[in-house]
């Protein structure tokens, strides 16, 4: 069935949906352009108009996921380092089985990538001074590494039982650096 008068964001979402379900089967690097947008209901020609790679789709995925969480982060009612850590953990968790897709297939880097593009376009504009820049791009990388490592291990540990293990490394003063920047921190009274 091919998908006629749909909007970009849609077709995208199509796209990356395809190749996401033909990876459940499939080895990412065995999966073709065809492939896809036969199984997304696309042209190539519609394909190439919003891709420029099978990784630029991957990429679409993990944006949305991001976004999704900053949009979340910012209606949240978080009161500490605990709650926003769970906020973080609660989120990636619902995209479980994507996540672990493309973990699966070597493909976890894009992620940080994806990370590191949000920070880049939204906060580095905001930030002039290049340690606390460096301070977050630290910050992110350690949550980013600290999910790769639940990724590895299959996400078997809850979104509550991993903010855990996360909390206990921390001090116990510690305000998580990005909270500042995605929303004003309230300290719990």
């Amino acid at each position: 069935m091919k998908r006629k008068n749909v909007s970009t964001q849609l077709i995208k979402e199509y796209i990356s949906e395809a190749l996401l379900l033909l990876m459940v089967n499939k080895n990412y690097n065995d999966i073709s352009i065809s492939e896809i947008t036969k199984k997304a209901g696309v042209n190539r020609s519609t394909y190439y108009r919003n891709f420029a790679s099978k990784e630029a789709v991957l990429k679409f995925s993990l944006e949305n996921i991001l976004f999704s969480y900053i949009s979340e982060f910012k209606d949240s009612k978080y009161t500490d380092s605990k709650n926003y850590l769970n906020i973080i953990f609660c989120h990636f968790y619902r995209y479980k089985s994507q996540l672990l897709l493309i973990q699966r297939n070597g493909l976890s880097y894009l992620l940080l990538e994806v990370v590191n593009a949000y920070f880049e376009k939204t906060l580095c504009d905001q930030i002039s001074n290049q340690k606390e820049k460096f301070r977050i791009y630290y910050h992110a990388g350690g949550i980013y590494n600290f999910l790769l490592l639940w990724m590895d291990n299959s996400m078997q540990e809850s979104p509550p039982e991993i903010t855990e293990i996360a909390i206990s490394l921390f001090p116990k003063d510690y305000i998580p650096l990005l909270m500042p920047y995605i929303k004003p921190f309230r300290k719990q009274t």
